[in-house]
């Protein structure tokens, strides 16, 4: 396998890796965001009925209230809601990036085409993702876990491995 052939099969792998890493990314995150707002929601509940056990229990009703302050102001911060917003649709692009990717790569791995062809194929690909990236994302960051991202791994070797049989990563 020549060196170009080798970066394009690169470059595609890991269009599969980002889409996996935020398919993990985006579970994780609704999970979370779920449960914060069943927290917060037994705490508005817990904060109505506290009223009743106030002259009793004031310092849980006030404990209550208090950690229900902190995760809402806390939750802004972790951008839960814009990520869960705006990268699922980073991820169904980086698919279509991907399909496309595969679409070629019969061509690219025999031969068919040469390695300038292969060049500007991989840097097209590349721009797409830039364009997407941006367009999808703007400003945000996506934040690095080494759980997901060890997830992401072998979501992508299954992947590649039950698609391209005998092809080394």
């Amino acid at each position: 396998m020549s060196a170009c052939q080798q970066q394009y099969w690169t470059e595609m792998t890991e269009f599969g890796w980002e889409s996996n890493y935020l398919l993990e990314l985006i579970q994780r995150d609704e999970t979370l965001h779920r449960r914060i707002d069943v927290i917060l929601a037994v705490a508005s509940s817990a904060s109505i009925s506290g009223w009743a056990i106030w002259s009793e229990l004031g310092f849980v009703w006030a404990g209550v209230i208090a950690a229900s302050q902190v995760i809402a102001t806390v939750r802004h911060v972790f951008s839960l809601r814009e990520r869960l917003h705006k990268c699922p649709r980073y991820r169904v692009e980086l698919e279509q990036l991907l399909l496309a990717a595969e679409r070629d790569w019969f061509d690219v791995a025999e031969g068919i085409v040469d390695e300038r062809r292969i060049h500007e194929m991989r840097i097209s690909l590349r721009e797409r993702k830039a364009e997407a990236e941006y367009r999808c994302l703007g400003e945000l960051t996506i934040p690095s876990d080494s759980t997901l991202s060890t997830r992401a791994d072998q979501l992508t070797r299954d992947y590649f491995i039950a698609r391209y049989p005998g092809r080394n990563s």
